[in-house]
Parts: C-alpha cells; sequence; structure tokens
C-alpha cells in the first residue's frame, strides 16, 4: 500500500492538475499525490503510478488501475445509498449569519452567507432543543454546538438558548454538552464565567503568527485582528485556571470544566 500523505499541501486549487470523479491528480514541490474521492484519502504516488492514473482518467478503467495500486477501498467508504432515519444527539445552530472579520478564504462570505445578515430568533433556537430532545431519551447524551458568522454576536439568544437547554437535561436527568467556536476577538470575562459554568468546550481560531493571520483574518475595515484574538482569549485562560507547564493529559487541582471539555474535545485523555 502506498502510504498516505502526511504532510499539508500548500496552494491545493492552483496543484491540481487532472481530475475525474474517482482520483484527483496533483503535484507539489513534494512531488506526486493522488487524492482518492472515495474516503478522502490523499497518497504519495510516483511518476509511474501518477502516468497509469493520468491515461485512465477519461475512461472506466481508473478503477482497475486504482485497484492495482492499492489506492481502492474495499468497502466504498462513500455511495449513493440513502441512510436510515437516524435519532438526532448533536445540533450545530448557526445563531448568527453576520461576522465581525471578512476572512479571505471564507466559504460562509464572511458570515452572512451571501444574503442579507440576520441572527437566529430566539423561538427558532428554542425549536431546535425541543427538537433534540423529542429525538433522543434521557439515557441519551445530547450536545448543542453554537457557530456563526461569529456566534457571539447574537450573544442574548446564545446564552438563553444554553440555560433553557440545561433545565429541560436536568429536569429530564439527561446528560447535556454545549461547545462554540469562535473568532475570539468578542469575548469577555462574563462570555468566559458562563462558558465555565455550563461545562462549553471553546475553539478559537488562530491562524499563525501576527503576519500571517492579520493577511488571512482581517476585521472587515481591513485592519488586523491578531491583537484582538490574542487579548481576548485571556479571560478565558483565567477562567478555566489554566497554567503553563502542564501536560495534556493532565488535570491540575481547580482546573474548570471548559477547559477539561477542551482539552477532551481535542483528543486529550482526560479523568
Amino acid at each position: 500500500m502506498i502510504p498516505p500523505v502526511l504532510d499539508v499541501l500548500p496552494d491545493w486549487p492552483a496543484a491540481m492538475r487532472a481530475r475525474s470523479r474517482a482520483v484527483h491528480l496533483l503535484r507539489t514541490e513534494q512531488g506526486a499525490h493522488a487524492f482518492v474521492v472515495d474516503g478522502s484519502r490523499l497518497f504519495d504516488i510516483d511518476e509511474g503510478a501518477f502516468a497509469r492514473l493520468s491515461a485512465a482518467l477519461d475512461g472506466e478503467a481508473v478503477s482497475a488501475v486504482l485497484a492495482d495500486l492499492g489506492l481502492a477501498a474495499e468497502v466504498p467508504s462513500v455511495d449513493d445509498t440513502a441512510p436510515e432515519r437516524l435519532s438526532i444527539r448533536a445540533l450545530s445552530l448557526a445563531i448568527a449569519q453576520k461576522c465581525n472579520l471578512g476572512c479571505t478564504y471564507c466559504y460562509a462570505r464572511e458570515g452572512d452567507f451571501g444574503s442579507a445578515p440576520k441572527n437566529m430568533p430566539l423561538e427558532t433556537a428554542l425549536a431546535s432543543v425541543e427538537l433534540l430532545f423529542e429525538e433522543t431519551n434521557p439515557s441519551e447524551r445530547v450536545h448543542l454546538a453554537f457557530l456563526g458568522g461569529e456566534p457571539l454576536i447574537n450573544r442574548t439568544v446564545l446564552r438563553r438558548t444554553v440555560e433553557y437547554a440545561a433545565d429541560r437535561a436536568k429536569g429530564r436527568g439527561q446528560a447535556i454538552g454545549f461547545s462554540i467556536t469562535t473568532n475570539g476577538t468578542l469575548l469577555n470575562p462574563e462570555d468566559c464565567e458562563f462558558f465555565d459554568r455550563y461545562g462549553f468546550a471553546a475553539t478559537i481560531s488562530l491562524d499563525g503568527s501576527r503576519a500571517v493571520h492579520d493577511r488571512l483574518r482581517p476585521f472587515k475595515g481591513g485592519r488586523g485582528s491578531f491583537d484582538a484574538n490574542r487579548s481576548s482569549p485571556r479571560p478565558v485562560a483565567g477562567a478555566a485556571r489554566l497554567h503553563a507547564g502542564h501536560g495534556a493529559g493532565h488535570r491540575h487541582a481547580g482546573e474548570s470544566r471548559i477547559a477539561r471539555n477542551t482539552r477532551r474535545a481535542a483528543g486529550a485523555r482526560v479523568p
């Protein structure tokens, strides 16, 4: 089996050269690669394999070549079979169809998804919570995630939805978890205390160094957001009582739920 590529590919769209429904072929400074659509798997390949796949792209033989190279899955990862109806145990609520940043790569067109910016009404959010409980029984753990746009633009609805969901879960004797993905620029100490109280896992977006981050994630007016991002997470660290020098699997005295849940969501083994 050809080993999968482990390195991050630079400038993916520009590197694309040839494709079919089964495989995309590309070259980078690291060599030749094949992206196998079934299973979203990326492999390093040699020039011989690249030539064979290139020649087969326009015909049905591409599947046979993939199999011969050991790149075809024994059981398809993706097919046209419709899934059976599954219970809803987690919901992601895009509570703000708007954002204060103008990220250059944003698939959501700077947060408004190509339409008029708007917030999710409280009634819609609460109805979503009810759907989550209707689809599950009290023995099943449920999860609510908040995203946008930038979800903290709609802070009031976020907090009231969490409070309502937590009360409903408590009344049912049902476990519930919460998480948020935020650009970090609007966080304040009250937010962090709230997240800690309800055991949030928090993800804050940061694109590397100041120069890279400010180029890719500016405010809509063009000003860089690195300083706002780096300064606002400090209350999170304070509320979570995080300290440098502890390993990912270590839980120290006084560590809050937001710290434990964030590390758990990142894959750490947390007691």
